[in-house]
């Protein structure tokens, strides 16, 4: 009789199971192992085991079912941010229940809140079984946070004990935090190199604390406490002041260099000197310590010698292209000094460094700088000698590939930029594999890799004149998107992800369509994270699920701000301005900003702007989006004594617009209402309404390599509008406008950009009424910020009203046949010392507006001037001085304006 098992925690069809695979066996201890496997391969149970009764020939088998986590939650810490506190997938709900990753992580939380300074919490992990489900809560009790009460600076230096602590003491009643330790060694460290304690070190930092652990006192230690001053001796303005020499010292790796001071000072003041031209300087140093101030002083010493010139840089020995070609190419890649002509010893090693790698580059891989000659042909002039051996061009002699499957030898063939029986240029063969990788990845093959290196690409025959090309790849699976998800969503609705994205499940993936993708959903401006990536990445599998991980921003913002300007003498500002990005979860959009301008000194009349914005994304599913923007304004437009004629616009308009690709973007006012009214006040002239309905697109071409503080690139715009009686105009208004902008960024270093903005416009009364005519505001003037710096907007604008014929009655000039305008505004900006966001400018700017019917004596007006920059995340701050070039000073004109903006033409 054979043996009889029983099963406890183990439901039947397990058993049925488990003993169907076990039955080929006769030995029973045989049978229980097999069983007991089984089980466990399960995952369903915690522990097994059996108990073996000879004499009654049975087997008992006990199974302890897995623990799974039903809950798990952090309480009694609120007010503390633990994201930065990962929590482990073992500890996630649904996950088995493991008692010693609960305990480890109550730890963890233990560790966080000790460095967020609440030395006195209490954390305690609670657990709840029920069945076989458990509900863990690390339980918290924070304690009184420590506060930092004394900070003690230990040091012999008893002034600069007091420097420092007075530092130390802006962090007091600050919490006892790592946070704050690290800023006050940070804040010491920026103090003791402010007043030259280069070699000055923050030690050890000591918490010392009371008690209840409620406050503390710090200890720093200060070690080697002595300040170091430079002087300089034998040095000239030609060469560097001692201004110069000791400001760059101070900006250079002194604080961190391994060399004493002394030598320090003495090596950077000579190459300082030979980035300059001066090859023959020689520099010496002397140190004298002064222990009872603590204090050491450096004196350096230089004897600048002459600025040695290159008289002319000479080739002789083997090369392919004239004599130029190679002294332009070793002048435009030494340094700048060796550009300018005079002599700098390791510019010129570099230069020749360069050279030997681009002929390489260019297939001369025998080339060699066989040696060069400084000659001095008399004082403070010398002649380069170079020694050049080219040697044999490289041809290709066969190019293969191996492991492709996909695409024939041919077709990869033609992607490449090298071809047989060509010179070999190493930078074409980089180029080749990129562009093998790029073929494969548009059509599907994300993770193909060219997997021998650009060295072992190539391999040379004995006398390196030619070369075999061999390209190993691993071509990996060809990707398609089986499936979607999208992960991250709390507030937007998934429909409005799916829409941005530019496949769909079943299309092959490429790196266009993901970075397309990640692109409009990054420009929906919900979302502060965009990732898009699959889950078998670096594996086999073809067929993958695509995960759109996202982090949602907070769809509410509100902002102001104020500022004063200089207009009519002092004019105060201010705005603020909220916005609402995702109603619903739709990507709906609402928008609000109120400004205020008020010129207390000379008018007190609040000019005012509100403007209020509704955006449709997608109209009816489509690319398009839809716009209604409301606006309101006051502004004053013309000063007569104490009377001043002010606008008040209010507007409505309905809009579509639609970005067709990362650079272009068409929109179309489909109606725009201006419902005008002008008005004077403190005088006692009629008022003029007047309505503008109008209709038009506009195009945006923009290649800028940043919106807000470009440095090179492009934008473009070209806008039209159509006014008619039929779109609601008053009966008299009927023209036709066009306006163009092209601005142009080159950038000639990587810190000065030279920027340009061509801007041009048309308008055409095209009424067939005899008292038409189109209203000032929209006519064309410059004169401003914005146009032709250095004129006030108001007061300066041209056309004068003079001009016009209505002067102190602009409002009833009418535009009665054609009008245009030109303007270009060109301008060089440049980095500023000391401060990084700091920038420098000087510009020029010119315009002309011409009006049929009138001639004016001087039309085109021009400004230059000069302007400081504040770099900011949404645009420069610009502060402007423009100075007229054709002043009219019987108009009152001023010399120069001030003007102050924020953004970039």
């Amino acid at each position: 009789m054979g043996q009889q098992f029983t099963f406890e925690g183990v439901n039947s069809s397990l058993i049925d199971q488990v003993m169907k695979k076990s039955s080929r066996l006769k030995s029973p201890l045989e049978r229980s192992d097999i069983i007991i496997r089984e089980l466990m391969a399960t995952d369903l149970f915690q522990s097994t085991n059996f108990l073996y009764n000879k004499d009654a020939n049975t087997i008992k088998v006990t199974a302890i079912p897995r623990v799974s986590i039903q809950s798990f939650k952090v309480t009694g810490a609120d007010s503390i941010d633990l994201s930065g506190l990962s929590r482990p997938d073992s500890l996630r709900p649904g996950s088995i229940f493991n008692q010693e990753d609960v305990i480890a992580y109550a730890s963890k939380v233990k560790d966080f809140l000790f460095e967020d300074g609440y030395l006195k919490s209490h954390v305690e992990a609670e657990i709840s079984t029920k069945k076989n489900k458990v509900n863990v809560n690390i339980q918290v009790k924070l304690g009184e946070q420590t506060q930092i009460k004394e900070v003690q600076i230990l040091t012999k230096n008893i002034d600069l004990q007091q420097i420092l602590l007075r530092e130390a003491k802006k962090f007091y009643n600050k919490p006892l935090t790592q946070k704050y330790i690290s800023q006050i060694k940070e804040r010491l460290k920026e103090r003791l190199l402010e007043l030259g304690y280069f070699r000055t070190q923050i030690g050890k930092i000591s918490p010392v604390l009371n008690r209840e652990k409620s406050l503390s006192r710090i200890d720093i230690e200060v070690s080697n406490p002595f300040q170091y001053a430079f002087f300089t001796k034998g040095n000239t303005k030609y060469g560097a002041t001692e201004t110069t020499i000791i400001r760059q010292l101070r900006n250079s790796e002194l604080l961190t260099a391994p060399t004493p001071p002394r030598d320090f000072a003495r090596d950077f003041v000579t190459r300082l000197y030979h980035e300059k031209g001066f090859a023959d300087v020689v520099v010496k140093t002397t140190e004298q310590e002064l222990p009872d101030a603590f204090r050491k002083e450096i004196l350096v010493e230089i004897n600048e010698g002459v600025r040695v010139k290159i008289k002319k840089i000479s080739f002789t020995g083997k090369f392919s292209k004239p004599e130029k070609f190679y002294t332009d190419f070793l002048k435009e890649h030494s340094s700048q000094v060796i550009e300018k002509g005079f002599l700098h010893i390791e510019g010129l090693k570099t230069g020749l460094a360069n050279l030997n790698t681009e002929l390489k580059n260019r297939g001369f891989l025998k080339a060699q700088i066989k040696s060069h000659k400084v000659e001095k042909v008399k004082k403070g002039i010398v002649n380069i000698a170079i020694n050049l051996d080219e040697g044999p061009l490289t041809q290709i002699r066969s190019i293969q590939f191996k492991g492709n499957k996909s695409y024939s030898n041919l077709e990869l063939s033609q992607q490449l930029i090298i071809s047989h029986l060509q010179p070999l240029k190493l930078k074409e063969l980089e180029g080749s594999i990129q562009k093998l990788q790029a073929f494969y990845q548009r059509n599907g093959f994300l993770e193909m890799k060219v997997i021998n290196k650009k060295d072992k690409v190539a391999k040379y025959s004995e006398d390196n004149t030619e070369v075999d090309i061999l390209f190993s790849i691993h071509e990996g699976p060809q990707v398609k998107a089986s499936s979607i998800l999208i992960k991250g969503l709390s507030k937007t609705k998934p429909h409005i992800v799916s829409r941005e994205l530019t496949f769909k499940s079943g299309d092959i993936l490429n790196p266009t369509l993901i970075k397309t993708s990640k692109a409009q959903l990054e420009g929906l401006g919900l979302f502060s994270t965009v990732r898009i990536y699959t889950a078998e990445e670096n594996t086999s599998v073809g067929e993958r699920t695509v995960i759109v991980q996202l982090r949602e921003k907070n769809p509410g913002i509100i902002r102001f701000g104020a500022g004063i300007t200089n207009e009519r003498d002092f004019t105060v500002r201010g705005y603020i301005a909220g916005s609402y990005s995702n109603l619903g979860g739709t990507g709906r959009a609402i928008s609000a900003r109120a400004e205020l301008n008020l010129n207390v000194a000379d008018i007190n009349f609040p000019e005012h702007r509100v403007t209020l914005g509704y955006l449709e994304p997608h109209l009816w599913d489509s690319q398009w989006d839809g716009r209604v923007n409301l606006r309101r304004s006051q502004n004053i437009f013309e000063v007569n004594g104490d009377a001043f004629k002010v606008l008040e616009r209010n507007e409505g308009s309905i809009l579509i617009d639609r970005k067709f690709t990362p650079h272009f973007r068409f929109s179309y006012n489909i109606l725009n209402l201006s419902f005008l009214r002008e008005f004077e006040e403190n005088g006692d002239s009629e008022e003029v309404e007047r309505v503008i309905g109008s209709t038009g697109p506009s195009f945006e071409f923009d290649f800028r390599d940043d919106i807000f503080n470009p440095t090179s690139g492009s934008f473009s715009r070209l806008s039209f509008e159509y006014a008619d009686p039929n779109l609601f105009s008053s009966e008299t208004i009927q023209f036709i406008k066009t306006t163009a902008r092209f601005s142009y960024y080159i950038p000639i270093t990587s810190k000065v950009t030279f920027a340009n903005s061509l801007r041009g416009g048309y308008l055409k009364n095209i009424s067939n009424r005899s008292d038409s005519g189109i209203p000032f505001t929209e006519a064309f003037f410059l004169g401003g910020q914005s146009t032709v710096r250095g004129f006030d907007a108001l007061d300066e604008r041209f056309p004068t009203d003079s001009e016009l014929g209505f002067e102190n009655d602009i409002e009833n000039f009418l535009v009665t046949g054609e009008s245009h305008f030109g303007l270009f505004k060109s301008e060089i900006r440049f980095p500023l010392p000391f401060i990084d966001t700091l920038r420098g400018s000087i510009f020029y700017d010119g315009g002309i507006v011409a009006v049929s019917g009138f001639d004016f004596e001087d039309a085109y007006r021009d400004s230059v001037g000069f302007g400081f920059h504040i770099i900011t995340p949404v645009g420069p701050v610009n502060f402007d001085f423009g100075f007229k070039l054709d002043r009219k000073k019987e108009l009152g004109e001023s010399p120069f304006e001030f003007h102050f903006s924020i953004g970039s033409f």
